[in-house]
Order: C-alpha cells, then sequence, then structure tokens
C-alpha cells in the first residue's frame, strides 16, 4: 500500500500504456494494454495483452503501432481481463508518459465495463487519484517546444533509455518507468508522493504559461 509519508520513490507504482484504435477516448478504444509494476525502484512484474476492441482499427492507425484487425480479432475483450488490472495495480501509485490520453481510455474502458462504483479504491480505476507524468518531467528538465522533442522515445534517447520495440504497451511502459527511474534523483528522492503531485502541477502550469506567451 501507498505510505503518504514516505519517499515516492520507495512506493509501489504501476506504470502503464494503451495502443488504441485512434485518438478519442469517447469513440476509439484500446487493442493493447500493457503493465510494468515497480515496487522500491525496482521492476517486479510485467503483464501486456492484445485486447479485441470491438471496433476496426484504420488502416493508418495500424501503420503506427503495428497492430491490426486479424491480430486481435481473436483476443479477450478489456473487461476480460480487468482481474489482471486489479492484481497489478492494486495500492500502487499510476504512471504513465503523457497520462492524460492513458488515464482517459482506462477510465473510459473501465466506465463501459461497469467498474466505477465499486472499484474507485483501485487507484488506476479512479479519475480523482493523480498520476505520476514522466512526460511533464522530461519537458520540465529541457523545456523543449519543437514537435517530436518530447516524445517518448526523444526523452528516453536523452537519459539513456533503450525501447527497442516502441509503440507496443508492454514495451512503452517499461521505457516510461525507466525513464521516471532515470530522472528520479533529479526529481528529488527525499519528496513524500502529495509533495511530488503538487511540484508536477506547478511545472505542468509553468510549461502552459510559457506556451502562451511565445
Amino acid at each position: 500500500m501507498i505510505d503518504h509519508y514516505s519517499s515516492w520513490i520507495d512506493q509501489p507504482m504501476v506504470s502503464i500504456d494503451v495502443e488504441t484504435t485512434g485518438l478519442d477516448h469517447k469513440t476509439h478504444r484500446v487493442v493493447e494494454l500493457g503493465l510494468v509494476r515497480v515496487e522500491g525502484g525496482k521492476v517486479v512484474e510485467k503483464w501486456s495483452s492484445l485486447l479485441n476492441p470491438e471496433r476496426t482499427i484504420p488502416d493508418e492507425v495500424s501503420k503506427i503501432h503495428g497492430i491490426f484487425n486479424k491480430d486481435v480479432e481473436d483476443k479477450p475483450k478489456f473487461v476480460h481481463v480487468v482481474e489482471s488490472i486489479i492484481r497489478m495495480t492494486r495500492g500502487a501509485i499510476p504512471v504513465a508518459f503523457n497520462s492524460a490520453f492513458d488515464q482517459k481510455f482506462v477510465w473510459a474502458e473501465g466506465y463501459r465495463c461497469g467498474l466505477f462504483d465499486t472499484l474507485s479504491h483501485v487507484h488506476t480505476l479512479d479519475p480523482k487519484f493523480p498520476w505520476i507524468d514522466p512526460f511533464i518531467w522530461a519537458r520540465h528538465f529541457h523545456g523543449l517546444y519543437g514537435r517530436g522533442e518530447n516524445t517518448l522515445g526523444s526523452a528516453c534517447a536523452r537519459w539513456g533509455v533503450v525501447n527497442l520495440n516502441a509503440h507496443r504497451a508492454g514495451d512503452d511502459a517499461e521505457a516510461a518507468v525507466d525513464l521516471l527511474l532515470k530522472m528520479s534523483s533529479k526529481i528529488g528522492t527525499d519528496q513524500t508522493f502529495s509533495q511530488l503531485i503538487m511540484r508536477q502541477r506547478q511545472a505542468n502550469e509553468a510549461y502552459s504559461q510559457r506556451g502562451a506567451r511565445r
């Protein structure tokens, strides 16, 4: 369980990544989910699965992540892997690179399954629970605005994190948490989770204000 009075780096964390049929969580679906659990700053378990999105994957999207309709037609639906999600994420702080995207898709899939009324204690499925976002920290440290400069691949390259299978959920989830752990000393490991989230929000707001002035 999360100890809100101890260093955030020592808390259980679960890195989450989704590959989807498109960008809009209201109409598009998850085709692959990757989870990597970290305890005491070490990876302890990895899990990923292709999922049947119950709709077609557009060709232009398949070209990005390499997942085609034939790959998922016999795979489980999101509701069928809920037990694995709960087991992997229970008592852990959610982590995702550019978390707003993954959050919305995970929450939308959870909503379709009717989970929020009974599983709001699972942090990953609780819309009010904050996620740690390595994207915000990488952008904060480098202050880059150019197109492509703040992607997961670009951030990993700057911090020496290797991801040989980009745009696949399990590999991207692992790369995101590896990136977070690489940045941890610069972020500051003497902070609690609440202090970290407060600083993360401040960093995000400061970046937005700088961008508005450009």
